[in-house]
This record gives structure tokens, sequence and C-alpha cells, in this order.
């Protein structure tokens, strides 16, 4: 059943069915021509065998909501999906996992997003994506005023920087903005860099960061030029961990040991988490390492919320994780 106490912390973004499809026949090829230095690839004209399908509810603003659930903050989603199965199958498995969902918007006409993840034998994967309803935002479709948030995780609104503006504009000054921003707001470069500076944590992985920033290197030298535009930024860059570059300090953490059975849902883990634990309190270097621990568990499981921690790492598990300061 959905918590319905005023809430305090709020999600924006997607919310989408997903289809996981497992097979041996998709390949991956390295190859510096592709923007992730990397290509899932098929017979073109196959008849593909699959060896598993998993169906999930998933989206930024859902997986994120779990996350803060499940660690005892609680969220409300702000989100639209159809008026349709796989619509009402979302908002059910949210109300299960205590996240309130009196903020997710049907769309009577429309249809709820859906992903399709083709999982290759090392838990990489690809997507293909319809958005559906999950891309139509306006500042009209706010359903709330978020004047009283305490914290505002931001995922893809589908290229919709003036609903980005008017969620920046409406939120207090004791709101913490975390955004993790999609490929249709990296698209608009010049604009989404004018809104960083009103954000408390931007968070991206090594591939937006370099559209995001124009710098070519690594996580490091990426968070760092972002940095000139954001208080402090979180970069993640898959098996080689993940930075953090703020004006308290700097530091690195490694990335997690667990066996990759997914990597769906890894950097929304990673990053709710993050946020998660600064609201919480924890340190900057801590934090790190509770984001590193949601994110490992979850690439261990098929879906993109079965992994999501139940609780906070105990001190034994934070102290397994290496995190270095720059």
């Amino acid at each position: 059943m959905a918590n319905k106490l005023e809430p305090k912390i709020f999600t924006v973004g997607a919310a989408v069915h997903d289809t996981f499809l497992r097979s041996a026949a998709f390949q991956v090829i390295h190859s510096a021509e592709f923007p992730s230095e990397g290509a899932q690839c098929v017979a073109l004209g196959a008849k593909i065998e699959s060896d598993l399908l998993v169906q999930s509810s998933g989206g930024g603003a859902t997986n994120a909501a779990v996350t803060f659930a499940r660690l005892g903050l609680g969220a409300a989603v702000i989100s639209n999906v159809g008026d349709d199965e796989q619509g009402a199958a979302i908002i059910d498995e949210l109300e299960r996992e205590g996240v309130n969902t009196d903020f997710i918007n049907t769309v009577a006409t429309g249809q709820t997003g859906h992903s399709t993840v083709l999982l290759a034998g090392d838990g990489e994967r690809s997507i293909i994506t319809f958005r559906g309803v999950s891309k139509d935002w306006s500042n009209a479709s706010l359903p709330v005023d978020l004047g009283q948030a305490e914290l505002i995780y931001l995922t893809s609104l589908g290229g919709h920087l003036d609903t980005l503006s008017a969620i920046i504009k409406q939120a207090s000054n004791k709101a913490r903005i975390f955004l993790n921003p999609g490929a249709d707001e990296i698209a608009k470069r010049e604009e989404l860099l004018l809104l960083l500076a009103k954000v408390d944590t931007l968070i991206v992985n090594l591939e937006e960061g370099r559209a995001l920033s124009g710098e070519a290197g690594d996580m490091v030298k990426v968070a760092r030029a972002l940095h000139q535009h954001a208080p402090r930024v979180v970069a993640t860059d898959g098996p080689r961990g993940a930075v953090a570059v703020s004006d308290e300090g700097s530091c690195r953490v490694q990335a997690g040991q667990t066996p990759s059975v997914s990597t769906t849902g890894a950097g929304d883990a990673f990053g709710s988490a993050f946020a998660a634990a600064i609201h919480d309190g924890r340190t900057l270097d801590e934090a790190l390492k509770i984001a590193a621990l949601n994110a490992a568990s979850v690439i261990g499981h098929i879906g993109a919320k079965v992994g999501i921690l139940n609780a906070w790492p105990s001190n034994v598990e934070l102290n397994a994780v290496k995190v270095e300061t720059l």
C-alpha cells in the first residue's frame, strides 16, 4: 500500500514496462567507431532464439523511488503512464514497494512506455525503447507543488528543459536537487549547462559526461570539467567505478565485484543511493560506498529493481568498499 503521508522526496521522469530477452546469439564487438566503444550485433535476417524472458517495471523515476523506499526514506513518483495493462502493473508494483503513486498521471488515450532489453552473455545490454507517454512533459503536467520537497531526484524528461527549469524554480532553497539527465536533455547541451548551477548534484555516466562537457578524457577529467558548471558532480564508468567532485573534496570509489548478470538499472541504483545517503547525512565517501553497493547488487539480477538494497549497508559491508581521495 502506498505511503499516503505528505511526501518530502520526489522522483521525476520515466515509468516504463521492461522486457528482458537473453540470447547467446547477441554478439558483442568492441570498436572505437561506436560512442560506447562497443556494439551488440545479430546476423541480419536471422531468427534469434532467446533462453530467457523477464518482464518488470523500469524507468529512472520508478527505479530511484524504490531505492528511497527500501532505505526507509519514502518517495513519491511524478511520471506518466498510459491507461493500459502495463501502466496499471507499474502502479501496482510501486504501491507494493511502499512508493507513493498519487502523482503518476494516467493518460487516457496514451500508451505506457516500453523497453526491450537485449542481454548479452556478459551482462552488457542494448535497449530498444518506445517512450510512449513517458516523454510527454509540460509545465502543466506537474501534479503537485514541490515547494515543500526536501529532495527531488530528476531523471530524463524527454528533453523538456522548460519542465526541468520549472521544477528548479518551484523547489524551495532547502530542497536538494539531484539531476540524472537523459540523452534528450544532453542534446540541448548549452541550455542544460546553464541550469546546472541550480542543482545540488549532477549524475552522469562517462558517455553522457563526455557529451555534456566536451571533455574526451576519463571520468575524473569529465567530472572536473562539469564541476565548473555544477556544485557537485558524480561520474560513473561501469566496472571502473565512479568519482565525485565537489568543493568539499573529491574521491573515487571502486566498482563492486558482483558478477554482472544485467547492467540495466545500475546507473539508477548508483545515483539514487548516493542521493539517499547524502540526504541521510552521510559523508561523501560513505555515500559513494553505499551507491556502489546498491549498483553491485542490482547488476547481479535481471530486472532494474530486484537487487535494490532492502536496508542500509552494515559497517562491515561499507569497510569492504575502497574509496581513494583525489
